[in-house]
Formats: structure tokens, C-alpha cells, sequence
């Protein structure tokens, strides 16, 4: 059918089409609904649609075919398979709130593209981007976490980084860590750490290092502390120092120590000076 006569249905007659019929969709016919035929959709029929439905033949986002998105019934938007949202273009404004929503408990972090992260709202984060949606995304997705986007992840939803997000991380992305957030992440994630990494923290992050996290940074990574780091360092971290860690620091850093800190050095850890 042409795309003009697409129009003519109404939401009662769209309800009665057979799902996998809407495999034999395109773009341009999909946009042809009017908002109304969009609303008698099923997820059944929303799922039989192609997979690259919002992209047009050139590869760019075919914006009409997004905006239907937000026509659909809630219960619609479950239809998009992950396979749907994986192609929905990084720079298109895509009605992320209900897509989200219908997929809470999926792998959806799994299919999220760099592009599409780093355009999301800061509403999306703050009520959808939870440590499961952040522990399966791909390095590749995670490059997309700038750092205005961690200043919007809440700092619960840390624990969902890996090292290999660590490691895949843009620069900026550090500098938005702050104590709380540091506090949150899986000590594990801490082995991706470099000294680059570490100089470019939150002023003041360090004061949320655990003595877990602390024995996970790569030795060579100590010397991105600097004195002000040092001095903020918790009792618990101090007690795990040893003489590798000491040898690693810069002689800057070391004059941080205070003498309530020093006191608790294990005295073998004295060899690395």
C-alpha cells in the first residue's frame, strides 16, 4: 500500500491487523499512521516490526518513525525487542522514559550504544540507569559516560561498573567521581585504575577509599595521590599500606601524612621509603 492510503486506518482497524503482518513495514509506512492507528497497536505487533525501522537507508535516524514510539500504549512499547532499541540512532530524541519502563529488568544496558548514553536526559539516569542497566553494558557503550553524564548517575548505582568500564571510560568521566560515589564502586573495578585516573578524581574522593579498594589499585597507580589525597585517606587504608604502596608515591604525597596517620603504618611498611 502507498503511504497515503497507510492514513486511512484508525486505531480500531489497526488493533484487527494480523502482528506478523507488520513485518512487511517500512519506515515511510510505519510514519503514515496517524497517532490514533499508532494506539490500537499491540506489543505483538509492535515486536513483528522491523528491526531497523528508525534508521533510515542512509543510516541516519528516521525521526517520524521515533516520534510514533510515544503514540504507542505502554504495554505496546514492551513490544520492542532489544534488537529495536539497539538500532534506535544515538542522536535521535527517543522517547526513552517508556522504553525504559517497559524493559525494567531486561539486559536492555546490553544493547545501549555510546551515542544513545551520551544523549540521554538527565531523567533517564536518575530514575532508569541502576547498577544492573550500568554492569551490562559494553566498554564500548561505557566510553559514552562523560563526565556530566556520571554527575548524574546516583552514586548506589556505581557498583555496577567493572574494571573494563573503568578502563573504557572518556577522561572527563573522573572528574565527576566524587568520595561517595568512589565509596560505591566494586573494589574490583578499582584495578583499572591509573595514576591519571586517580590525579583527575573529585577533589576530596579519596576520603571515600575502602581499604578493599585501596589493595586493588595497580601499585604503579599510587603515585597519582597527591598530599591532599593522602591526608582525606580513612584509618583502614593506612593500616593496609605496605612497602610497595609507599615506594610507589611521590615524596610530595607522602608529606600529606599526618601523625595520627603515620601511627598506624605497619612498621615493614617503613622498607619502601
Amino acid at each position: 500500500m502507498d503511504a497515503s492510503a497507510i492514513s486511512g486506518f484508525n486505531g480500531s482497524q489497526t488493533a484487527l491487523i494480523q502482528p506478523e503482518a507488520m513485518s512487511g513495514l517500512n519506515g515511510d509506512t510505519f510514519v503514515a499512521f496517524s497517532s490514533h492507528a499508532i494506539g490500537g497497536l499491540t506489543a505483538d505487533h509492535v515486536s513483528n516490526l522491523p528491526s531497523d525501522i528508525f534508521t533510515q537507508s542512509d543510516g541516519s535516524p528516521n525521526l517520524s518513525a521515533i516520534e510514533q514510539i510515544a503514540a504507542l500504549q505502554p504495554e505496546a512499547v514492551a513490544g520492542l525487542s532489544l534488537e529495536h532499541i539497539g538500532h534506535i540512532p544515538g542522536d535521535a530524541p527517543g522517547p526513552w522514559d517508556p522504553i525504559f519502563e517497559a524493559h525494567e529488568g531486561s539486559d536492555i544496558g546490553a544493547v545501549l550504544t555510546a551515542d544513545q548514553i551520551s544523549n540521554f536526559s538527565n531523567n533517564v539516569f536518575h530514575n532508569h540507569f541502576n547498577s544492573d542497566v550500568i554492569a551490562a553494558l559494553s566498554p564500548e557503550a561505557a566510553s559514552g559516560i562523560s563526565g556530566d553524564v556520571m554527575a548524574s548517575i546516583d552514586s548506589e548505582d556505581m557498583s555496577g561498573f567493572t574494571a573494563e568500564h573503568i578502563e573504557a571510560l572518556p577522561d572527563d568521566a573522573f572528574s565527576a567521581i566524587n568520595d561517595i560515589k568512589l565509596e560505591n564502586l566494586d573494589p574490583s573495578a578499582m584495578s583499572a585504575f591509573t595514576a591519571e585516573d586517580i590525579d583527575a578524581l573529585y577533589s576530596g574522593a579519596s576520603r571515600g577509599l575502602t581499604a578493599e579498594q585501596f589493595e586493588n589499585i595497580p601499585t604503579e597507580a599510587l603515585s597519582g595521590f597527591d598530599s591532599d589525597d593522602i591526608n582525606l585517606l580513612r584509618p583502614d587504608v593506612i593500616e593496609v599500606l605496605d612497602s610497595a604502596s609507599l615506594n610507589a608515591m611521590d615524596a610530595s604525597a607522602i608529606s600529606g601524612f599526618n601523625g595520627s596517620q603515620t601511627g598506624l603504618i605497619q612498621p615493614e611498611a617503613m622498607s619502601g621509603l
